[in-house]
C-alpha cells in the first residue's frame, strides 16, 4: 500500500489541501493519503486559531467522506512543537506492514 503524509495546521482545512490530497491519489497512485495536524507548529504562531483538537475534528469529518483519506492525531497526542522527524518515526512504526511510499509533509 503507498501512503501519502500531508501535515499542516489545516487552520481551517480547505480546497487546496483536498485538491492536493486527491491529486496524490489520482496522478501519483498512492492508496491512502493520511492528514497530520500540527499541535503546535515550531515555525509560526497560530494566532487566534482553533484548538488542535479542533482542527483535527475539522481533518476528521473531512477525511470521514473519502475512504482513501485518513486523519491522524500522532501529533497532537504527542502534545507539545511537532516535528516531521518524530511524526515519521511514528508513521513508520504504525504502518511498517503496508507502507511502500511517502512523500513530504508541508
Amino acid at each position: 500500500m503507498k501512503i501519502a503524509i500531508l501535515g499542516g495546521s489545516f487552520n481551517p482545512i480547505h480546497i487546496g489541501h483536498c485538491m492536493l490530497a486527491e491529486s496524490v491519489i489520482k496522478d501519483l497512485g498512492y492508496d491512502k493519503v493520511l492528514f497530520v495536524p500540527t499541535n503546535l507548529p515550531p515555525h509560526k504562531m497560530l494566532n487566534n486559531a482553533p484548538s488542535a483538537q479542533e482542527r483535527f475534528n475539522m481533518v476528521k469529518a473531512f477525511c470521514d467522506t473519502n475512504s482513501r483519506f485518513d486523519a491522524e492525531s500522532c501529533e497532537i497526542d504527542r502534545g507539545g512543537a511537532s516535528y516531521t522527524f518524530d511524526t515519521l518515526q511514528f508513521v513508520l512504526e504504525k504502518y511498517a506492514s503496508c507502507l511502500t511510499g511517502i512523500i513530504g509533509l508541508i
